[in-house]
């Protein structure tokens, strides 16, 4: 209906927030950009005017390549009248040459047109992991956990729930879609990966300085630049790598009280959608 999108998403805005070297630099990843403008820190106008030389024109043709959107309409009900959702204000206005079959079953779905195809926005609607409400009220809790060196969310399903089958609750809570690698890894496998990517793992991979906003523990890649930080602090391939692995060491559990509860709320929810 809108092979757009993966087009858009995949490779357009994908290339815009990421750039060539995921997670890149601000000078070539928009999403380090932003985060080195929200927490780094003041810069001088002459780094102030090469980043906006940099960004300037391919972020005007990220919003430029979005012209397809103009042949869609978004659809909600009110009172089972069609109303196209659009623009800032709350005042709804009526959508026309609709068939109002189309929008039974849900008086509070959103739909979306195209053209005389109309597709149902309804798992939008429960974006997020399922929140599960036991008879008493209690919301789903969760524990944080260090992932060992060579566990595997089997072994940790079954250390924590008892029970290997629900290592699927694990990749699912933390968004681990593909375990290769979302999954930290194990030292030699990690060890072998280094040395397969790098033909120097101790060279200079970025530089990076503290927030000055925020928490200040926090770094900020500043890339190969310092010409603006000259006591910035040297990221060497290896130390950039093994940051990444750490993170992916933290996890979170759901409780072993509640995760009953979640398992059968993420079934019913998956045989509603199907």
């Amino acid at each position: 209906m809108m092979p757009e999108i993966d087009q858009y998403v995949n490779a357009t805005l994908k290339t815009l927030l990421y750039g060539p070297d995921n997670p890149g630099t601000a000078d070539t990843s928009f999403l380090k950009l932003r985060n080195r403008l929200a927490h780094g820190g003041g810069l001088t106008r002459k780094e102030a005017e090469r980043l906006i030389s940099i960004w300037q024109d391919p972020f005007e043709k990220t919003i430029e390549a979005l012209d397809w959107l103009r042949d869609i309409k978004i659809i909600g009900l009110d009172n089972n009248v069609p109303m196209e959702l659009k623009g800032p204000s709350d005042n709804l206005i009526a959508a026309d040459n609709l068939d109002i079959s189309q929008f039974e079953g849900d008086s509070d779905g959103v739909w979306l047109i195209k053209g005389d195809n109309t597709l149902s926005l309804w798992p939008m609607a429960l974006f997020g992991y399922p929140s599960v409400s036991n008879a008493k009220g209690n919301i789903v809790e969760f524990d944080y956990y260090d992932v060992q060196d060579g566990e595997t969310p089997e072994m940790i399903a079954f250390k924590y729930y008892g029970d290997a089958e629900l290592h699927w609750t694990i990749l699912v809570i933390n968004d681990i879609i593909d375990y290769y690698t979302d999954w930290p890894m194990s030292v030699q496998r990690f060890e072998q990966y280094m040395n397969d990517k790098y033909e120097n793992p101790a060279a200079i991979h970025h530089y990076e300085i503290s927030q000055t906003s925020g928490d200040t523990t926090e770094k900020i890649d500043v890339g190969l630049n310092v010409t603006d930080y000259p006591s910035a602090d040297v990221i060497s391939n290896y130390q950039y790598e093994q940051n990444l692995q750490d993170e992916k060491r933290k996890i979170r559990l759901i409780q072993p009280r509640f995760i009953s509860d979640f398992v059968d709320e993420f079934e019913a929810k998956i045989k509603e959608g199907a």
